[in-house]
């Protein structure tokens, strides 16, 4: 399993849309914001690093998960937001989530907690989003999205590690022994 993650707000966008494919240039591009465009391309940026290749052809299935067709059993997943971009791959089911810590929403908080993850968060901005993004990266490991209600007391079968960087919180979801993330840091250098 490699986990990466970056903080993309020096990104030289010209130099990073001729490294990646067209199709995600086209993506990148696409975005109005600089900083969504620098997320964006940082993320894919930081898949091809850890595939250690440029990225094959990307498909969808019906619930918008992306893989490698006929890649086998590499997994992958992306995550962008603020000013980093995180990547996870390893050869099974695997979900990235990074968000920033910010104020209890008692809405979502209503919403998409349990009783028990209310209690557990009781005033605190950081388990609220720590435990946001742990959800996140569940969906996106299981390919379902918020679809699927997920109470994190009552998954089983997955393990769950986060990581404060900075004011953000990292999570990843995976059927195994989930590794150390490490920072990257893309620049022209590492063509």
């Amino acid at each position: 399993m490699k986990i990466y993650y970056a903080n993309v707000m020096d990104l030289d966008v010209d130099w990073a849309l001729t490294q990646v494919p067209e199709f995600r240039r086209e993506k990148a591009l696409a975005l109005r914001a600089m900083e969504a465009r620098k997320c964006s391309l940082g993320a894919w940026l930081l898949l091809q690093k850890a595939v250690g290749m440029p990225v094959p052809a990307v498909e969808y299935t019906p619930d918008g998960k992306p893989f490698f067709p006929g890649a086998g059993a590499v997994e992958f997943n992306l995550t962008h937001g603020g000013v980093y971009a995180a990547c996870v791959v390893a050869d099974m089911p695997v979900g990235i989530d990074i968000q920033r810590i910010g104020a209890i929403r008692p809405g979502v908080l209503a919403r998409f907690y349990s009783e028990e993850e209310r209690a557990l968060v009781g005033q605190s901005e950081y388990e609220f989003t720590r435990l946001w993004a742990m959800k996140e990266s569940y969906v996106k490991a299981c390919g379902e999205g918020l679809r699927r209600k997920a109470d994190l007391s009552l998954v089983q079968g997955w393990e769950f590690r986060t990581w404060q960087i900075e004011d953000y919180v990292l999570a990843v979801c995976a059927r195994e022994k989930i590794t150390e993330p490490e920072r990257m840091e893309l620049t022209h250098d590492d063509d």
